[in-house]
């Protein structure tokens, strides 16, 4: 299979628009102190470092940790995120506070940190801090174990039917929203219309196993 090659002028162009926006990167509030002041202490981790918190094995190191005005800054740098994130994904943020406090050399204390996420939506470098109270830092880790939980579930259903078109939905639509599956997803046309399609399979199988009892009486 050939090679599928994209024209020089949109590779200069892509370039050019990556260029730009790590240029605006260094002009982030969050990111300041980093190129401004002298003698910062900072770290920065990839994300594949996992922590071992609460018996699971955890992926979610900050990009950049930065010691400003007494706190550990944790920053999370999204170079694409939706309009509207959703409240699951702000938890999911906390987590990097989590995965600081296991690591050594980090203080455990979560008066210790504060968040900060920088994230690119529509040619432009938003920024927003995230509070770190122990209500949210404790639903953080809930929706860790729901995920796990729901994963475990998910696995166990796909050895036992791996049709695709079998696999749980989103509970809303607003789930789907931004989703790069989508496409390739059962709920490509909506959720109603999936449900409905997942009905209509097991109904079938539901009378196909009635027909082969019929057969076998």
């Amino acid at each position: 299979m050939a090679a599928i090659e994209s024209p020089p002028t949109h590779i200069d162009m892509a370039v050019g628009q990556s260029n730009e926006q790590l240029r605006r990167l260094e002009e982030t509030v969050g990111l300041r102190p980093l190129f401004t002041s002298r003698g910062a202490r900072w770290a920065y981790f990839e994300r594949w470092q996992s922590a071992q918190v609460a018996g699971v094995e955890l992926y979610a190191a900050p990009d950049v940790a930065i010691y400003h005005q007494h706190k550990w800054v944790l920053v999370r740098i999204q170079f694409r995120s939706p309009t509207h994130p959703p409240f699951s994904q702000q938890l999911e943020h906390l987590l990097m506070v989590h995965w600081a406090m296991a690591q050594p050399g980090f203080p455990n204390d979560p008066e210790a940190y504060a968040i900060k996420v920088v994230r690119w939506n529509r040619s432009r470098w938003l920024e927003h801090h995230l509070n770190t109270t122990s209500g949210l830092l404790k639903q953080a880790l809930s929706l860790v174990h729901h995920d796990r939980q729901e994963m475990q579930w998910l696995h166990r259903s796909t050895l036992a039917d791996p049709q695709l078109s079998s696999i749980p939905l989103a509970s809303d639509e607003r789930t789907c929203e931004g989703c790069h599956h989508r496409r390739g997803c059962p709920a490509k046309n909506g959720l109603a219309k999936a449900r409905r399609d997942q009905e209509q399979v097991l109904e079938s199988m539901i009378q196909s196993d009635e027909t082969k009892s019929a057969n076998t009486a």
